[in-house]
């Protein structure tokens, strides 16, 4: 698992204000769960054995799936959800990971998102 900053300014984010108290609970422990580039596999049922290993009570993978809903929302906006080449598999990033956390010299996990380079599609 890979070591993550949290600054004390995230106490502050109006955009972790803005969510409910499920999609922040959430939040936090995907920043411990994406790749070095803010990646993650966004299958409701694979991310949700990755953030909660130990299922607690009432998270589902319909659950994760009104999270990532959520998360993806253009009044919040904190991830991008994206397919590559029309696959089904779902992948999500964050989209202000190298705002706050620094890219290490390492191979992604996962597939570049097509708006990579593009800021205006994330």
């Amino acid at each position: 698992m890979p070591d993550r900053i949290i600054r004390d300014r995230a106490r502050r984010s109006p955009t972790l204000q803005a969510i409910s108290d499920a999609a922040e609970r959430a939040w936090w422990r995907l920043t411990t769960a994406a790749d070095d580039y803010g990646r993650f596999d966004a299958d409701a049922e694979v991310l949700l054995s990755d953030l909660f290993p130990r299922r607690p009570a009432g998270w589902t993978p319909r659950k994760m799936s009104l999270v990532l809903e959520e998360w993806e929302t253009d009044a919040v906006g904190l991830v991008h959800l994206y397919q590559v080449n029309g696959e089904p598999r779902l992948y999500g990033h964050c989209v202000t990971w190298s705002d706050h956390q620094r890219e290490r010299e390492s191979k992604p996990k996962y597939p570049d998102p097509p708006c990579r380079g593009n800021p205006e599609l994330a």
